[in-house]
This record gives structure tokens, C-alpha cells and sequence, in this order.
């Protein structure tokens, strides 16, 4: 994507279109992946990115 503005546009269209789940953040590029969750998330999201780091 050429800025943040085109990319987060473009997470939010097919966010919407495809009535996704979004799963996230995962930040890469380090050594090792890291998967980071805030204070807000929710049971489902915690299940979810346990899942992720699993596979």
C-alpha cells in the first residue's frame, strides 16, 4: 500500500465485503513472530490468536 490511509481503506472494504474476522496484530520481521493483544480484547479474540499462534 502507498500510505496508512490506502491500506487501512483497503482492511476496512474487505472487512465489510467479506463480513471477515479480523485476527491481529501479528508483528513480523523480528527473529520470532509476536502476537500482541490490548487491554480490549475480548474472549473470542484471546481463543482466536492462541489459535493462530498454534498453527
Amino acid at each position: 500500500m502507498p500510505n496508512l490511509y490506502a491500506a487501512n481503506t483497503a482492511y476496512q472494504l474487505i472487512k465489510v465485503l467479506a463480513d471477515a474476522l479480523p485476527v491481529g496484530p501479528i508483528l513480523i520481521g523480528t527473529a520470532k513472530p509476536a502476537h500482541i493483544l490490548t487491554t480490549l480484547v475480548t474472549t473470542r479474540g484471546v481463543v482466536n490468536m492462541t489459535a493462530l499462534a498454534v498453527v
